[in-house]
């Protein structure tokens, strides 16, 4: 038994089976009363602190618009109460399903780890000493997503449901539902991961003096049924030894807080949870003897680049330099593993890392998306995390290709907590008016954009559709023209060159790529000037894609009249609606399966 410990229990998303079915006034984030009293019961001499969620602002049901950040908030008020009405001399903090995440970030907040991943004294709260356990029970740590483990039923009503809520918060103000915010790769959910890494990295430093307590020991609770989870969303790809891992057997994702069940799993859960909860580190692994392989955790790491058994085991803090290669639109990345090669050749190999993620092929529909280019960069958050979990006392610097630059600068705008070394850009499609100094904290390094001059892409597309003021489409060509709002602290060096869209990332351009990121070694400048009737093209370009729009539509509707044609006359759009005719209805439906169907096949290319 624990005498005189603070047990602070939060729940998360919904109270469970209800989910979206509420009933009214009922805001979520309970736990059942079973469950409650039987964490009680495991703390005589203590007290249990479940904050309650009972209002629109600190909301946990299913339609909830609650900013994360002021559920913590509330939640670190809550303790601060309990404390200024008693003092309590060890405290626990334990949080189940998403409840899990709030009780990852009332961690880094009371040790005074910011927003922007660094420790701050001010911020840090005098009780987070007392703080020496914290269990995650079925956490989604890293954030939900309906994967092949996920029920039919879920899998079939989860989009519908999730795009409710969505719609529910458009109506609601624009904001952003609670279940949306904690989907994988959101900012809250991979920034609160990062400000994890770094205070377990101070906390296991005995040469840093900010915080001198200690690292609480780490428990996480998976079912082995669990629909929503796996291994590898509860343990990092470096955890420190002070994690431990129990799998409680014929348990799924719900049947985590089921104690009360008179059955044979329900007493083995019992027993796993009371062990937890109130045993001794070295009682827990004796009992246990579960050897987690962290290979079998994380499949971030590509093949050719993951890491020997040896360096994973007593060499990871030899790394002190990880460089992320990352390719563009249209394009697989098989190039990246060869930059890869080349820089770990070009430096010391246990020194030097290169992940080379890929997020498959890319089309140029998929380019003018905005949406989906976004969805990318939050995927590009969560490999930045991982590269960071696993290398801990690396610094990490980026190198991009078109697309990939974009991700970039995404992914420094989605958390503050993103750090880079060098930045090296290659084809690049992001805005010239690109204001640098807004990331200032964020590079510690050069940046070097290389310009080609052959690049077709760049200065016909992207940079096209930022003369045209398509600020929506959020790019343009720095990849051409180059940036026009040079940062203040960080040194920017253009470079041009010669050749197409892809020849700052060419095997030509390798060597220099890897003197870069190693040494800090940049190429000199040349002359080189773009061909004059590429010159001519470029400056044509925003009227030719205004010609091309125009001449698609009037395709279209040509198109769609010839199918109408076929199962019945029927007059085109613009001739229906300048008669005021509703046969025009019947044309527009023809052009909508028309888009439906080029959209299709667009995503080839």
């Amino acid at each position: 038994m624990q005498a005189d410990r603070l047990v602070v229990l939060i729940r998360g998303w919904t109270d469970g089976d209800e989910f979206f079915l509420k009933p009214e006034g009922h805001v979520g984030g309970r736990f059942p009363e079973a469950f409650v009293d039987f964490v009680d019961e495991l703390h005589t001499d203590g007290e249990l602190l479940q904050p309650k969620f009972d209002t629109k602002a600190h909301d946990m049901s299913g339609f909830s618009l609650s900013d994360p950040a002021d559920l913590v908030a509330h939640v670190l008020k809550a303790i601060e109460t309990k404390l200024a009405e008693k003092d309590f001399a060890k405290i626990t903090i334990a949080g189940f399903s998403t409840g899990a995440l709030f009780a990852r970030a009332v961690l880094v907040e009371a040790n005074g780890i910011g927003p922007d991943g660094n420790f701050d004294p001010k911020l840090k709260r005098p009780w987070a000493d007392k703080i020496d356990r914290w269990i995650s029970m079925a956490g989604i740590l890293r954030g939900w997503t309906i994967s092949s483990s996920t029920s039919i039923g879920g899998r079939m009503l989860g989009p519908g449901l999730v795009g409710a809520t969505k719609l529910w918060g458009m109506l609601n103000g624009g904001k952003l539902p609670l279940v949306s915010a904690v989907e994988q790769g959101m900012p809250f959910v991979v920034n609160t991961r990062l400000r994890q890494i770094e205070l377990e990295k101070i906390l296991k430093d005995p040469g840093d003096q900010r915080l001198t307590h200690g690292l609480p020991l780490m428990i996480n609770l998976l079912g082995t049924r669990d629909q929503f989870i796996s291994p590898s969303d509860c343990i990092e790809p470096s955890p420190p030894e002070e994690h431990v891992f129990l799998e409680v057997p014929s348990t799924n994702h719900l049947r985590m807080l089921d104690v009360s069940s008179d059955t044979q799993e329900t007493a083995a859960r019992r027993k796993i949870i009371k062990l937890a909860f109130t045993s001794t580190e070295g009682d827990i692994k004796a009992r246990t003897g579960l050897i987690v392989e962290r290979d079998d955790l994380n499949d971030f790491f590509d093949e050719l680049d993951r890491p020997e058994t040896d360096l994973l085991d007593d060499k990871v803090s030899a790394v002190k330099h990880a460089v992320i290669v990352l390719h563009g639109i249209r394009d697989h990345g098989f190039w990246t593993k060869r930059i890869a090669k080349r820089i770990k050749s070009r430096g010391v190999r246990t020194l030097f890392r290169a992940p080379s993620p890929s997020y498959g092929y890319f089309s140029v529909l998929d380019f003018l998306n905005p949406w989906r280019r976004k969805k990318q960069a939050r995927w590009l958050l969560q490999q930045y995390a991982d590269v960071r979990s696993c290398f801990r006392d690396a610094e990490i610097s980026f190198v991009g290709h078109s697309n990939g630059t974009y991700l970039f600068k995404e992914v420094m705008a989605l958390s503050s907590a993103v750090r880079f070394k060098h930045v090296y850009l290659a084809g690049s499609v992001l805005r010239r008016d690109l204001h640098w100094d807004r990331f200032a904290a964020q590079i510690e390094g050069d940046i070097v954009n290389v310009k080609s001059a052959g690049d077709w892409v760049v200065g016909c597309l992207p940079s096209a559709m930022e003369r045209l003021g398509l600020r929506f489409l959020d790019v343009g060509g720095a990849g051409y023209f180059g940036f026009t709002n040079p940062p203040q602290s960080n040194r920017l060096f253009e470079r041009d060159i010669e050749g197409s869209h892809n020849a700052g990332v060419s095997e030509k351009s390798w060597q220099a790529i890897a003197d870069f990121v190693v040494d800090d070694k940049i190429q000199p400048q040349t002359e080189v000037t773009s061909p004059r009737g590429l010159q001519g093209l470029v400056f044509l370009a925003p009227a030719l894609l205004i010609a091309m729009a125009l001449f698609f539509v009037v395709v279209l509707d040509r198109l769609a009249v010839l199918l109408s044609h076929i199962l019945g006359p029927v007059p085109s759009v613009v001739a229906s609606v300048s008669a005021g005719t509703a046969d025009g209805s019947v044309q527009l439906g023809f052009v909508v399966l028309l888009l439906l169907a080029f959209g299709r096949v667009a995503r080839i290319f």
